[in-house]
């Protein structure tokens, strides 16, 4: 999986993958296929020295949806993007904020909010 497989996106420009990655997080191509989706909210593995490390991908979604909810626009240009491209991505998230557990392997199964 790439961040945005290196293409740019008017959507979601160069410039907000560089904002993004600052704070351990970007959009990521995760390729095309029936069992998830094309693209996905994903914690950088491995941030340069400047960049946040975020604990996980659920972490990164956590962080997202809570600053758009604040009303940041690099969030809530995010979350625009994935609106279109990756609906049922952010269903899931709808799901685990609304008070459900993170269904992934990955993080051990979080809930919403965070403790």
């Amino acid at each position: 999986m790439m961040a945005m497989a290196g293409r740019e996106d008017p959507r979601w420009p160069f410039a907000d993958q560089e904002a993004a990655g600052k704070e351990g997080w970007d959009i990521f191509w995760c390729g095309d296929g029936d069992s998830h989706e094309p693209y996905e909210i994903q914690a950088i593995d491995c941030p340069a020295e400047d960049e946040l490390q975020l604990d996980d991908d659920c972490e990164a979604a956590f962080h997202v949806i809570d600053r758009a909810a604040e009303g940041s626009p690099l969030h809530m240009k995010a979350i625009a993007f994935l609106v279109v491209e990756a609906p049922r991505e952010l269903a899931h998230w709808a799901a685990v904020r609304s008070g459900g557990v993170c269904p992934c392997r990955g993080c051990g199964g979080k809930t919403w909010p965070r403790p």
